[in-house]
């Protein structure tokens, strides 16, 4: 069934029943499992908060305004119904279930987990901002192809979650900052498809998990680390003067490699194929 939100609640809560109506139900009520949530465009525009320390379980969800999940979880059951949402922000709830979302518009994710066996799409031209103090945990699998821009906080992860990055992520922090496997399963992986750069921020940067590249890498300040690294025949990795690359284990090299000036590619032992030319020591 779908349930509409229809506002006549006294404030933007998900949790005011006035604010939903079911099609062709018998009344106002909260979504709950069998449902697909439907939030249209809305005028003005509203951000609905998910702000009760409780679980809704919906089927899907379809939103064209913003919502704000602070609390308590979200779950979205259903892996063949397509879901979407144009403006979700992260601040403390968690966003779980084996539906996959795709998010339309901006993704602010501050705080909370994202759980579930369903994967979170960015879409082109949409913005993914990750920052602050707050514990943000990565869980289920996440595709950007967009734009991520990571500024601060350390982001948790394990459960074997592949991380895909089509489009862009920008690493822009002052502090040490961690993509760290502490949450226990197998192993995540990184697969970088599109550009990674650590562009701005003097704050050493640690991607605590296996990285694919078949796309570019560009380490332009600071410290950039990671355990292990597949750069992968299309794959390019690029060191600007003064920028340091660590990786601490293995290396498969089969890619192009620059470094510029005064900077370095530190890294454990390598395979390589054979007759491939490799950069060991730092350019000066």
């Amino acid at each position: 069934m779908t349930i509409n939100w229809v506002g006549r609640g006294r404030t933007n809560s998900w949790f005011d029943a006035n604010n939903w109506l079911p099609i062709g139900g018998a009344g106002a009520r909260l979504p709950g499992p069998n449902d697909n949530v439907c939030i249209s465009n809305q005028t003005p525009d509203i951000t609905v908060g998910y702000a009760n320390n409780t679980t809704t379980k919906i089927k899907s969800i379809e939103t064209h305004e913003g919502v704000d999940v602070s609390a308590g979880e979200l779950d979205v059951s259903d892996a063949s119904a397509p879901s979407q949402s144009s403006d979700l922000t992260l601040a403390g709830g968690r966003l779980g279930g084996k539906g996959h979302v795709t998010i339309t518009g901006a993704f602010g994710f501050t705080a909370g987990p994202l759980v579930g066996t369903g994967g979170t799409l960015v879409g082109g031209n949409v913005t993914v901002s990750v920052g602050g103090a707050g514990a943000k945990f990565l869980l289920r699998d996440l595709t950007v192809a967009g734009t991520l821009s990571w500024t601060g906080g350390d982001v948790r992860t394990g459960q074997g979650v592949v991380i895909r990055n089509d489009g862009v992520v920008a690493i822009d922090h002052s502090a040490a900052t961690g993509l760290l496997f502490t949450a226990g399963g197998a192993v995540p992986t990184f697969v970088n498809a599109g550009s990674l750069v650590k562009k701005a921020g003097t704050g050493p940067t640690t991607l605590g998990i296996p990285v694919v590249n078949a796309g570019s890498i560009d380490a332009q300040v600071g410290l950039l680390r990671m355990p292990r690294l597949t750069n992968a025949g299309s794959g390019h990795v690029r060191v600007e003067s003064g920028a340091v690359m660590d990786v601490t284990g293995p290396v498969t090299q089969a890619g192009a490699v620059t470094l510029l000036g005064k900077s370095q590619l530190s890294r454990a032992p390598t395979s390589s194929r054979p007759g491939e030319r490799r950069c060991s020591r730092p350019a000066g």
